[in-house]
């Protein structure tokens, strides 16, 4: 059900055969625990959908600072470059919100990208808070019952770092 939900993809303003391979529409998929819904957020997009158990859009927002996307056309269609900044990474969800890192800063092709932020957002899309992470994530999970974000930074001594929230 979640691949019938992606059938319609963002446009990026011209002519584009969206079944050949690009990173252009680079997606990260997260459930609620509950698997009533549904977030499809964007790598490099800037923006969120989110669908319930029936697959229906319940929103569709835009991020912090959103721009549009620098692409080349190549034979495999559109093709985003290094100019772009990284997104969101994957959505940590509880069944009443969710966390979702963020990063804003230009993409690392080739190398690992790191999150500055973590957005906590409702599932209609209203920002709870913001957090901010020094130092700055690879990924994130979360302990909700004792509000306790887990960041992950491979490039560090201590890897693992915990955060209060």
């Amino acid at each position: 059900n979640v691949v019938k939900m992606l059938n319609k993809f963002p446009d990026p303003g011209v002519e584009n055969n969206n079944i050949l391979a690009s990173n252009l529409y680079q997606t990260n998929i997260s459930a609620s625990p509950d698997l009533s819904k549904v977030i499809l957020s964007y790598a490099y997009w800037r923006w969120i959908e989110i669908f319930n158990d029936s697959g229906e859009c319940i929103t569709k927002f835009t991020g912090p600072n959103f721009t549009e996307l620098d692409f080349v056309r190549t034979k495999n269609g559109l093709v985003l470059t290094s100019r772009n900044s990284v997104a969101y990474c994957y959505a940590v969800t509880n069944n009443d919100s969710f966390m979702i890192p963020y990063s804003g800063k230009k993409a690392k092709m080739g190398g690992s990208n790191f999150y500055k932020y973590a957005l906590h957002l409702g599932y209609d899309g209203e920002l709870i808070c913001k957090y901010t992470f020094d130092p700055v994530v690879l990924d994130i999970q979360i302990d909700w019952k004792n509000r306790i974000i887990y960041g992950l930074n491979l490039e560090l001594e201590p890897v693992v770092y915990k955060y209060e929230f």
